[in-house]
């Protein structure tokens, strides 16, 4: 419900580590037909839950089938890999592209102009083929996964093949290479989604390089800058659509499912009561868009 005020969420950092709420408020917020702009990589990669009056945040990560104790308990909180059993929701679902495992270990590389009639463009010259001027693929890189929208813009593109000085003389590295794409997408019929309202996704791809793009200190800085702006003022451009029933109806499947998600209890007792019911609905349902 915080969320619903904001029309774009724009993630400027690297979110690798977020919990079931979080990624319940995000997937809402793009079903509304709001919009996310990730100008990061590796987001959204383990899952976390915070204990402790929320001051501990936990994660077994890769033993959580192991030691996690909500294993077989309630799945969906276990804290390993989003992508992975028991949880199985993975982030190119929502984010387009994925974390690409190794990316870190290969030295930057320049993005290339894939398709460059896309509105991302405008403004700055760059043709197909084109390099963006300053070599934004960086650090932790993401690339399309198995479960990416059944269509999506690709937008730049970039191969990273020349592993970094400290990773050559040892056998952890196991490809030869990584690739990564930029990507757009949005919640509606031309991208494969027939009952979507529209809401708008953009990832960068990768977790460190965009962020040095846009510096006033890298190569070519202003292109990289109108982009930028490109993207955030389309998705300001179109506001997500007015609450309706659809919404009010999801909103009642949580009352009615005995507050399944962790938290929904706590901010859905609107009379302060100590109880959710009816009574909570009833006052939600007063300030209703429209009533």
């Amino acid at each position: 419900m915080i969320l619903k005020v904001y029309d774009v969420l724009v993630f400027a950092s690297h979110h690798e580590y977020i919990s079931r709420n979080t990624y319940d408020a995000l997937e809402t917020h793009h079903s509304r037909g709001g919009h996310l702009a990730f100008f990061s990589g590796n987001d959204i990669y383990y899952q976390v839950r915070f204990e402790d009056d929320g001051n501990t945040m936990v994660s077994y990560k890769s033993y959580a089938r192991r030691e996690d104790p909500m294993m077989d308990v309630d799945n969906s909180l276990v804290s390993t890999w989003w992508r992975e059993e028991p949880v199985n929701r993975p982030p190119e679902a929502l984010q387009g592209v994925c974390y690409v495992p190794y990316s870190y270990c290969f030295e930057r590389e320049h993005f290339i102009v894939q398709d460059c009639d896309h509105f991302v463009f405008e403004g700055t010259g760059l043709q197909n083929g084109d390099s963006t001027g300053w070599k934004v693929a960086s650090s932790e890189t993401d690339y399309i996964g198995p479960n990416s929208p059944p269509f999506m813009d690709i937008l730049l593109t970039a191969r990273r093949e020349e592993i970094r000085s400290e990773y050559k003389n040892n056998d952890y590295v196991q490809v030869d290479h990584v690739d990564v794409a930029v990507i757009y997408y949005e919640d509606s019929p031309e991208y494969g989604f027939p009952d979507g309202r529209s809401g708008q996704v953009f990832a960068a791809g990768t977790e460190q390089g965009w962020g040095d793009a846009i510096g006033y200190w890298s190569e070519d800085h202003e292109t990289m800058r109108r982009i930028t702006c490109n993207i955030i003022q389309h998705m300001v451009d179109a506001p997500p659509p007015p609450a309706d029933f659809q919404d009010l109806g999801v909103l009642v499947s949580h009352w009615l499912d005995e507050c399944g998600s962790p938290g929904w209890c706590e901010y859905a007792d609107l009379d302060m009561s100590g109880t959710v019911d009816a009574t909570d609905f009833a006052h939600f349902a007063r300030s209703w868009p429209g009533n």
